[in-house]
């Protein structure tokens, strides 16, 4: 059987095959067909966490940016004429 080892947590740590009634201590093991790690156990169900957006690459905000002052500060970001401080 395919079980899915859930920590206190409710977060699945690892997808492993067993025997039927397979247990390991100090974990939860649930039968599933379909978590993955990571997953987290919610009301009887296995949900996947949302991924975070990529950051934007340069290309990307240089293409974005509407004026040519804001390309240019782009490009001197890039090549490491200025550094930006994110506050």
């Amino acid at each position: 059987m395919r079980y899915a080892v859930v920590n206190s947590d409710n977060v699945v740590v690892n997808v492993i095959e067993a025997p039927k009634d397979w247990q390991v201590e100090g974990h939860r093991v649930i039968v599933s067909k379909s978590a993955s790690s990571g997953d987290t156990y919610i009301d009887q169900k296995f949900a996947t966490p949302a991924k975070p957006e990529p950051e934007p690459t340069m290309q990307d905000r240089y293409g974005a940016a509407t004026t040519q002052a804001a390309k240019l500060a782009i490009l001197a970001e890039h090549v490491g004429l200025v550094r930006v401080i994110e506050e």
